[in-house]
């Protein structure tokens, strides 16, 4: 069980009460970078303790609440759900890193998550 990471924007009292947060525009850009970044950490976590993990889902549970849900980020990502599987990256040395690739339709790019995922 991994707890995903507290973003507190000043917007609630409680930032980990999903349905009195619904980021705008601003705050759907910072839930994609942080949620990114995190993704990353985790793969690079797990792949050093001889992990073979491809896949990170971030599904804390399904959103009820009665408000439009925020707008999809440009990863096609939509609060609090986000999909990441490992990629890298180089740099001009030969160097490589392991980062987060976005998976912006979770589905259809790993079909095989089908039976783990009631909704994407």
């Amino acid at each position: 069980m991994l707890n995903l990471p507290t973003i507190d924007y000043g917007m609630t009292e409680n930032p980990t009460d999903f349905d009195a947060f619904e980021p705008d525009a601003g705050g759907v850009i910072l839930c994609r970078i942080a949620m990114q970044v995190f993704a990353t950490e985790v793969f690079k976590y797990m792949l050093s303790h001889g992990s073979s993990i491809v896949l990170f889902a971030a599904q804390p549970r399904a959103v009820t609440s009665a408000k439009s849900r925020p707008q999809r980020d440009m990863n096609g990502h939509q609060w609090p759900e986000y999909f990441f599987t490992k990629g890298k990256i180089s740099d001009a040395q030969g160097c490589s890193e392991v980062v987060a690739v976005p998976l912006k339709g979770a589905k259809l790019e790993m079909p095989e998550l089908t039976i783990l995922l009631h909704r994407v």
